[in-house]
């Protein structure tokens, strides 16, 4: 096989450039945006912002610029039409850009889940536009086996193009002590993936595809690939699900949530390899595919009913989220899809990915979307907990004027910090008087995981409610981080001695010895007391214990929020018979549960005087 000349290679990329000029500039733009995120090392403002977006926007630019295009060479479109309809699509993707929040990675989460709705609308609809028109069914289906193949053979080249570069880069890092920056690795894998793998990838897309409906061929990898491995999964599926359909009527028992994932999954594989086989189930050898396809719709309409319930059971339950809501889709459509199979002499293919596409932009937005229905149950379901529990009286929430059971708060935590995180706190707005969006942010000395906890953890304890965290059952026990302000005063007069930062348990010992002019100090951690013991060379010794219980009820009790707490109220005495000792603790870590309380870790300054 002769190799391409530089010549050839160039002249192809110029003639995707002018084929797709909109397409590879989105790319180029895109990419360039995320190698500047990549080696972004200051703080998330500025300019950071507006590459993030930028860079999101590109991820629905390339599909969405190459469906106007391949739609305007189908339909005839003149060349100043083409050129007219890639800029609109332009003009509505800075639209789009400039409603996305500044750091799309933080809650509310909303914006990320739509954001993937739209690019898998997007690629539905590149994948349907240019046959839109009735009939042509093979053509259909040899375009998409085109786009898929080439996709493929882009995602090898850049995959193999990208492990020997970056060998390249090791070597010259390693051999000549270039000190390469790992970000760099990174900034390769956007480069070509990017640019390379799109300009690669658009030069491979048919160019006359009225011809497609000619196109006879099918490769002989793809049916092996189907029939071998794409339809044995098929049947595996298919004898997991059915023997828990058998297990669900013995025990009389309701499906599992879970098991709409497995559902889908069966039916998207289902689904997936009947399209593959399609133009050659007709043929006389490959008979049996058109009896299986039969076969597999009707196998289907049990476990839609199985997918149904189990959607409904959580929804009923729980309430809708965004998850639920689209699965419950999803299982209708499945259902109209096998029901479309079944009745339907001239059923055609085309409808799978346009009732796809038409799903994900129909429910990406408006009242009737999988956000706002889902947004409107939860608050529903919230207030009626509230109401029930007191805390929400004529419309405002108040401090709960009772105990609230476990069982409320747990229920009441988990709606709080699902709002937080997919919607923004303030959804919840009119129910308070205090502004949510200022509600406690994390703190500086705040461990990393409680940051996503931290403000539904305020909203919730500002209601007088206890804030259950998702992996906590009612008889487990509650973990209690308290941290002291870090700008703080120590009051040393009538100490000697001081050590600091001393700490036990957790990831340290839980007792420790520290030097102290010819005596020793043993600090020792058990339950919740504390021990301090002196004990000189000449035999001389004295302890005193410490019970930790009170500070960590007090604490609960005192502070909302526990990661700002001021010194003197992290702060203990112990006098002894020859010393007296003060902790003011940086770090206390208490477990508690119904009466008992016990220590995990304490961590603080420890005065000793009098020795």
């Amino acid at each position: 096989m002769r190799l391409p000349s530089l010549e050839q290679v160039t002249h192809a990329a110029l003639q995707t450039l002018r084929r797709f000029p909109f397409a590879v500039v989105n790319a180029i733009i895109g990419s360039a945006a995320a190698v500047a995120i990549i080696d972004w090392s200051g703080d998330r403002t500025g300019l950071w912002p507006m590459l993030n977006n930028i860079f999101i926007t590109s991820t629905l630019g390339i599909a969405l610029f190459t469906t106007v295009v391949l739609a305007g060479e189908r339909f005839r479109w003149s060349a100043l039409r083409i050129l007219f309809g890639q800029s609109f699509a332009a003009l509505l993707l800075i639209l789009y850009w400039t409603t996305l929040p500044s750091d799309i990675y933080a809650p509310p989460f909303l914006y990320g889940i739509r954001h993937w709705l739209l690019i898998f609308g997007v690629h539905m609809l590149a994948a349907v536009a240019p046959f839109a028109r009735k009939g042509e069914i093979n053509g259909f289906w040899q375009y998409n086996k085109s786009l898929f193949l080439r996709f493929l053979t882009a995602a090898l080249f850049s995959a193999v193009l990208w492990a020997g570069l970056s060998i390249a880069l090791a070597a010259v890092d390693n051999l000549f002590v270039m000190h390469i920056r790992g970000e760099r690795y990174a900034e390769l894998w956007v480069l070509i993936a990017g640019i390379f793998n799109t300009w690669f990838f658009l030069s491979g897309v048919p160019e006359k595809l009225d011809e497609l409906e000619k196109d006879t061929s099918y490769p002989k990898g793809l049916k092996i690939f189907t029939q071998y491995v794409l339809l044995p999964l098929v049947v595996v599926y298919v004898l997991i699900l059915y023997a828990y359909i058998v297990k669900i009527v013995v025990e009389w028992d309701w499906p599992k949530g879970w098991v709409a994932n497995l559902v889908l999954g069966f039916s998207i594989t289902g689904l997936f390899s009947l399209l593959l086989i399609y133009p050659i189930r007709e043929r006389m050898e490959n008979f049996w595919m058109k009896r299986f396809a039969r076969v597999y719709y009707l196998a289907e309409i049990p476990l839609v009913v199985v997918l149904l319930l189990a959607a409904w059971r959580r929804v009923e339950e729980y309430g809708i989220t965004e998850n639920r809501f689209l699965i419950g889709i999803l299982g209708f459509w499945l259902a109209a899809v096998v029901l479309y199979f079944l009745v339907s002499k001239s059923a055609s293919i085309k409808a799978i990915p346009s009732s796809l596409c038409l799903l994900a932009f129909l429910f990406s937005f408006g009242p009737w979307g999988a956000f706002q229905v889902s947004e409107h149950s939860q608050v529903r379901r919230l207030q009626a907990l509230l109401g029930d529990a007191g805390v929400l009286q004529k419309g405002k929430a108040v401090h709960a004027p009772k105990e609230v059971t476990f069982e409320q708060s747990r229920e009441i935590s988990s709606i709080v910090r699902y709002v937080y995180q997919v919607h923004g706190l303030p959804v919840l707005q009119p129910w308070f008087d205090v502004r949510l969006d200022t509600l406690a942010s994390a703190g500086a000395n705040e461990p990393r995981a409680a940051f996503g906890e931290q403000k539904p953890k305020a909203l919730v304890e500002l209601m007088g409610v206890d804030y259950v965290q998702e992996w906590q059952g009612k008889k487990e026990m509650r973990t209690h981080r308290f941290l002291a302000k870090k700008d703080r005063l120590l009051e040393i007069k009538g100490y000697d001695h001081l050590f600091r930062a001393v700490a036990l348990g957790e990831s340290e010992p839980l007792k420790k010895y520290l030097p102290l002019s010819g005596a020793t100090v043993r600090l020792a951690l058990a339950g919740d007391i504390l021990s301090v013991a002196l004990s000189s060379s000449e035999g001389i010794e004295d302890s005193v214990a410490l019970s930790l219980s009170p500070l960590a009820r007090r604490l609960l009790k005192d502070f909302r929020n526990p990661y700002e707490i001021p010194g003197e109220a992290m702060a203990v005495d112990a006098p002894g018979r020859l010393f007296h000792v003060r902790i003011y603790f940086n770090q206390l870590v208490a477990q508690a549960g119904g009466d008992s309380i016990s220590i995990r870790r304490v961590e603080g300054d420890l005065l000793v005087g009098g020795w």
